[in-house]
């Protein structure tokens, strides 16, 4: 008897029996039929009782990307309507400003520029930056 208290195996047949089985074992498994495969089925769209199937060309995934590509158009047409009101409406307040500030020089006489003078040339500035940045997107 070992310290540990278990007794070691003198049965060397134990050991050849399950060398076989295991042998035997990968001998056979290739001789064993392979189970059938099943197919996926088609997932049928629901369909409200008493009205017939639409009948579409092409198969699910076709038709799914058909209506991903009329979905993507209409929408970058919505984003190019509100960009252009976006553009409308800073030339407008653009055109405003620009004529304010041409009332305003064209009133004083000094040499300088006043406050509110240098504040509308900034706002003119980052409207025309912004109306130009959305005219180059898209």
């Amino acid at each position: 008897m070992s310290s540990d208290g278990i007794k070691p195996r003198k049965d060397w047949r134990l050991a050849a029996l399950a060398a076989a089985l295991f042998a035997l074992a990968a001998w056979l498994l290739p001789a064993v039929p392979a189970l059938p495969q099943r197919q996926p089925q088609p997932v049928q769209p629901l369909q409200p009782p008493g009205f017939p199937a639409p009948i579409l060309p092409g198969g699910p995934d076709e038709q799914h990307d058909r209506a991903m590509e009329q979905m993507q158009k209409r929408l970058a047409t919505l984003r190019n309507r509100e960009r252009q009101k976006e553009i409308v409406q800073d030339t407008d307040k653009l055109l405003a400003l620009a004529a304010e500030l041409k009332n305003s020089v064209a009133k004083g006489s000094r040499e300088r520029a006043s406050a509110d003078d240098i504040k509308r040339m900034d706002e003119i500035a980052k409207l025309a930056k912004n109306v130009r940045d959305r005219m180059k997107s898209e």
